[in-house]
């Protein structure tokens, strides 16, 4: 991910683990990361190696703020790679949550 992407995530909360879809034979197709964020810069979505953003959704908190969740899948495959592409997008995303919480409490 450049810098351009990760400047799309500022403010990240949370972060799930890589979540395994499975197709109707019972083997794992792509890889489900999802990501919350209560700022996106744009409404554009970034590309990101190896995934695809699936879906976006906008609700409101207690405070009427707007948070984003975004659903990313990753392809699994004989070159797909979806697992490993998921697991970096993934801490990717924890190291905007430390940046952020870094900058924080400075």
């Amino acid at each position: 991910m450049n810098k351009k992407d990760k400047a799309f995530f500022k403010d990240v909360i949370n972060v799930s683990s890589c979540d395994p879809v499975y197709d109707s034979k019972g083997n794992i197709a792509n890889w489900k990361v999802i990501v919350e964020c209560s700022n996106v810069n744009g409404f554009r979505a970034p590309n990101v190696r190896g995934g695809w953003l699936v879906l976006w959704v906008q609700t409101l908190d207690e405070n009427q703020k707007a948070l984003h969740r975004l659903t990313y899948v990753f392809k699994d495959g004989l070159f797909g790679r979806g697992a490993e592409h998921a697991w970096q997008f993934r801490i990717n995303m924890l190291g905007q949550m430390a940046k952020r919480h870094n900058e924080n409490t400075k």
